[in-house]
């Protein structure tokens, strides 16, 4: 990324979910690799976020996915 938009965020208090109540993850990955393609790095999630499933989602979707140098310039609040 050449440079990091740092005024919009990817609100994470509805994400796509299965009919099993679970983050759909894989369409959420495809949602969050968007987001980052498109410069932004600025993701909104706290526990009370879908009962705490919301930040496991995205933690899945970034730290298993991007290799740790390059997570350092997401911010997650």
């Amino acid at each position: 990324m050449d440079r990091i938009k740092k005024d919009f965020g990817f609100g994470c208090v509805r994400l796509p979910m299965l009919e099993s109540g679970e983050v759909d993850k894989e369409q959420t990955c495809k949602m969050v690799d968007t987001f980052l393609e498109n410069g932004f790095n600025y993701f909104d999630t706290v526990h009370g976020y879908l009962d705490g499933k919301s930040e496991i989602a995205i933690k899945d979707c970034l730290s298993s996915r991007y290799k740790r140098e390059e997570s350092l310039r997401f911010r997650c609040f």
